[in-house]
């Protein structure tokens, strides 16, 4: 077995000091005994709509994670804008350039629950009782010698990613909010060109209705402020209206008016969202919308899946 590839095995830490149940030569770990199941880092989160390139972000992170690890922002801290759908694609693109690729949620999670996972996709085993640079050194340990791409998806305010990031030569790709990650080159993802936001358009309703319509869509595209999120939320509406006359011209005549109302306070991107999300709350009926309403619960630090249907 060759010393320059680590088995993952059971990795113990106590003290401030790593313990493997195994060999250590020099520096390096080797001869671990394996995992009972095999680790699961391959295992990437699926693409639900078709992928619209990027062509300008999708340079800069290529180039970016060339010499290390980068992160996707949202201009402004703008959200919908596409983060993890081009986290998604870059996932699928670079699993033949690395040894691996591990995604990781972190939204809400703290600190010790990622290393649980990542720990987890890695085939080893983290004690309990260690802190967050002990864990982290454990998995640096196993990583040195390998080179993983790790995805860190919806990293938050307060979280320490600078003690998830991985060692040479492995590389991250962190999706944000946050403009200030330390330890990495930031890439900002703003709305769509308007071409890119056209090819949205017809990826979600289709090529044959968006021609019938192509001034409309165009118009509907720029009230939507080209962004991803907004017209999304636009062609699923859409789609249940394609069996009426014009259903893409009504539709934007009734965005345009609600974003007229909205302009007395706001304008631009948010405004935009607003008027989707009034418009789709609109049509919900009294049972739905006392639903939607209490979802508000979650507010400040959004639901997972499971909890929204409860």
């Amino acid at each position: 077995m060759s010393d320059s590839q680590p088995q993952r095995g059971n990795v113990n830490i106590s003290g401030g000091e790593t313990k493997v149940e195994g060999d250590v030569v020099g520096t390096k770990i080797v001869n671990l005994p394996p995992e009972s199941q095999p680790p699961s880092g391959s295992s990437l989160p699926r693409r639900e709509r078709k992928f619209i390139p990027r062509k300008k972000a999708m340079d800069e992170v290529r180039a970016a994670l060339k010499k290390g690890s980068a992160a996707i922002v949202g201009v402004g801290g703008m959200g919908g804008v596409g983060k993890t759908e081009l986290a998604k694609f870059f996932a699928g693109e670079l699993k033949n350039v690395f040894d691996d690729v591990m995604w990781v949620d972190v939204n809400d999670r703290t600190l010790a629950i990622v290393h649980g996972e990542m720990a987890r996709m890695l085939g080893i085993k983290l004690p309990d009782n260690t802190d967050d640079q002990g864990r982290h050194s454990a998995l640096c340990a196993v990583l040195r010698d390998q080179r993983w791409l790790i995805i860190f998806d919806d990293v938050r305010k307060n979280f320490s990613l600078e003690l998830c990031l991985p060692p040479e030569p492995c590389s991250a790709l962190i999706t944000s909010r946050l403009h200030d990650l330390s330890h990495v080159k930031t890439i900002s993802l703003d709305v769509m060109e308007p071409d890119e936001a056209l090819q949205l358009l017809r990826a979600e309703i289709s090529d044959e209705g968006v021609d019938k319509e192509i001034e409309a869509a165009k118009v509907l595209c720029a009230s939507c402020v080209y962004h991803p999120l907004a017209l999304i939320l636009a062609a699923a509406r859409l789609r249940k209206r394609l069996n009426v006359a014009s259903p893409i011209k009504t539709f934007s005549d009734n965005l345009k008016d609600r974003l007229t109302q909205l302009r007395v306070d706001q304008k631009g991107k948010d405004a935009s969202l607003e008027a989707n999300f009034d418009l789709s709350y609109a049509e919900l009926n009294d049972d739905q919308k006392k639903r939607w309403r209490a979802l508000a619960v979650f507010a400040p630090t959004g639901f997972a899946t499971p909890a929204a249907a409860h």
